[in-house]
């Protein structure tokens, strides 16, 4: 209220942002530290994981080897935000996919309790991706938000940013595609 800032004063609000988020997530996560979006200590994202494995993978921070729990311990971020589950689709049931997300938020919230955690839908593929398809990943997202909807929780929100990332086919845009779908 009432506070008139100077173009400085908001690049350093954005800064200061920026350095509460922590980012969890795949090699698709990994691109917010590639590109500079994050610094590399926020992004705790390692390719070939998912919501099955995360909390035995070992994460780079501060020039040492450690757990996710280990890290956010330390951390303590405002924001969380999950970007897991292209690699979990085509290898357990909704159900179980569902399961190791609640477990994964649990222990979350066991080591850093303030946090605010922000789900995010699982990333769109181009048309004719033979890993999986956009019904399969749609229907994943879905249960994702219903997840969340049903926690109740004013600690626990889902982000849908792939339907923005979709061309007419219910595909990813080409232009956004990295190359590998």
């Amino acid at each position: 209220e009432n506070v008139s800032l100077e173009p400085e004063d908001i690049s350093l609000l954005d800064q200061r942002y920026l350095d509460n988020i922590v980012v969890v997530g795949d090699s698709i996560s990994k691109g917010y530290s590639v590109y500079g979006r994050l610094n590399a200590d926020n992004v705790l994202a390692v390719g070939s994981i998912g919501v099955r494995n995360v909390l035995e993978t070992k994460f780079e921070y501060k020039g040492s080897s450690l757990g996710l729990l280990d890290i956010l311990e330390k951390k303590k971020p405002k924001y969380i935000f999950v970007s897991l589950g292209m690699n979990d689709i085509n290898i357990h049931s909704e159900e179980v996919f569902v399961e190791n997300y609640k477990t994964l938020l649990e222990k979350i919230f066991e080591v850093s309790p303030y946090s605010k955690i922000i789900i995010t839908a699982i990333t769109p593929v181009t048309y004719g991706n033979s890993f999986t398809n956009n019904d399969k990943i749609d229907t994943y997202n879905e249960t994702l938000r219903k997840m969340v909807y049903e926690l109740n929780s004013d600690k626990v929100f889902f982000v849908n940013a792939a339907q923005y990332l979709k061309g007419d086919n219910n595909s990813l845009i080409s232009e956004l595609s990295s190359g590998d779908g």
